[in-house]
């Protein structure tokens, strides 16, 4: 029997990402060097599986999305060659970091949507690896520490990656919804709210809001979630990206900053400074750095770095930065303002086929809104790695651009 390629991908990535934290992995150390060689294997399959189905996919996906995802990889292959060429860090570094390099194959997994059966092996390897993820969380804390802040188990970089199944609840079985309707009140519970991850909150939230409205029977609802998530996604631009460059604070921290002189207490126990971290400072940081440079346009490519006098004062990391937790800040940064555009077309345009195109199938339409969630927590969050997570989006926006797959999708999943 055939293995289909997405397995060579999906649990190279999902091994490392578990091992590193559960082993606690040491930097340079023969392990570190074995998971990155299954990095790079995984890397491989992708490369060569998109050279072997360049036809199919030049035949079967919507011409103005190819083309923007042709330029987009050509964009990333010349970032990963400055990345080697123009770089002052070690080539370990520069090869090894899935931050770096290998950050820029991941658009290449859209391959993934022409390959047969991938869409339902996809639903399948995520529902066992968020079952997986979340009996090794319960495992974590019956023998661990219990609940606490600063104890954040392995378990959970395989439990995330369930966020990508609230919008297929149709096609799941009722033990299948209850466990992926668990390990979300998990993420919600632990990494949102004692954790104090914003990102998580809002990507959680929105994405069952979402499903209510994609399943619900009155469309104006829907009408509506759809201009109210646009909406949010100009304001979170707005404020993270245009205001702290005129103005000393965003309106996010100075609301942070409101709580803090209302309720008295800094004290990092309460973590109300915690959870309120509009990261501001980045955005100043990053786009000085890259005005001052002249690589606002072109980035510095995939090994790129980026001066920090917050994290020099602080301590807290090394000043000379190779990513940035602020996802369009790490794609300005490695390909400038060019590749921030180029992602954000292809995602507007491919959630604007699962929207419009198809309006009215729940679950194409789910995944538009879960690609304009994306946007709009590309302002906070949502880092640009060689991860499950991002691997797993361009397999989604694949599928958007996919014509025979939403033609095929249509016949079997007619939800209307």
């Amino acid at each position: 029997m055939k293995i289909n390629r997405i397995f060579f991908v999906l649990v190279p990535v999902a091994l490392y990402w578990y091992l590193m934290p559960a082993l606690n992995v040491a930097s340079g150390s023969n392990l570190k060097g074995f998971l990155t060689v299954l990095l790079w294997f995984a890397a491989f399959v992708l490369v060569s599986t998109f050279i072997l189905k360049y036809k199919l996919l030049k035949s079967f996906f919507d011409p103005v999305g190819f083309n923007m995802i042709k330029i987009l990889i050509f964009v990333n292959l010349v970032n990963v060659l400055r990345g080697l060429i123009e770089t002052n860090v070690p080539i370990t570094t520069a090869l090894g970091n899935p931050f770096t390099a290998l950050s820029l194959f991941s658009p290449l997994a859209v391959v993934f949507s022409v390959v047969n059966n991938s869409f339902n092996i996809l639903i399948r390897f995520l529902l066992i690896l968020s079952f997986i993820g979340t009996v090794l969380v319960l495992i974590s804390f019956f023998i661990g520490s219990g609940v606490q802040s600063n104890d954040v188990s392995a378990g959970w970089e395989l439990l995330y990656p369930a966020v990508f199944l609230i919008g297929f609840f149709p096609l799941l079985t009722r033990f299948e919804k209850a466990s992926i309707f668990v390990s979300i009140i998990m993420l919600f519970g632990y990494i949102g709210l004692i954790i104090g991850s914003r990102a998580t909150i809002i990507r959680t939230f929105l994405l069952y809001v979402s499903r209510f409205f994609t399943a619900t029977s009155n469309r104006i609802m829907a009408k509506i979630f759809y201009p109210v998530i646009v909406i949010l996604i100009l304001l979170f631009a707005y404020d993270s990206f245009i205001s702290p460059m005129f103005e000393k604070q965003s309106f996010l921290q100075s609301s942070q900053l409101f709580i803090i002189e209302k309720f008295g207490n800094t004290s990092p126990s309460n973590a109300i400074i915690y959870k309120s971290d509009t990261r501001t400072f980045l955005y100043k940081e990053v786009l000085e750095d890259l005005i001052l440079s002249e690589n606002l346009i072109f980035g510095k490519g995939s090994s790129g770095t980026y001066f920090s006098e917050y994290f020099q004062t602080t301590g807290d990391d090394t000043d000379t930065r190779l990513t940035v937790e602020v996802g369009i800040l790490a794609l300005i940064l490695k390909g400038g303002v060019i590749s921030f555009v180029l992602n954000l077309l292809i995602l507007l345009y491919a959630s604007y086929i699962a929207l419009v195109r198809f309006r009215g199938n729940e679950i194409l339409n789910w995944i538009g809104f879960f690609l304009l969630i994306h946007i709009l927590l590309l302002f906070v969050e949502n880092l640009i790695s060689f991860n499950l997570y991002n691997l797993c989006l361009w397999i989604f926006i694949g599928f958007c651009l996919n014509k025979k797959f939403l033609s095929s999708f249509l016949e079997k999943h007619d939800l209307l």
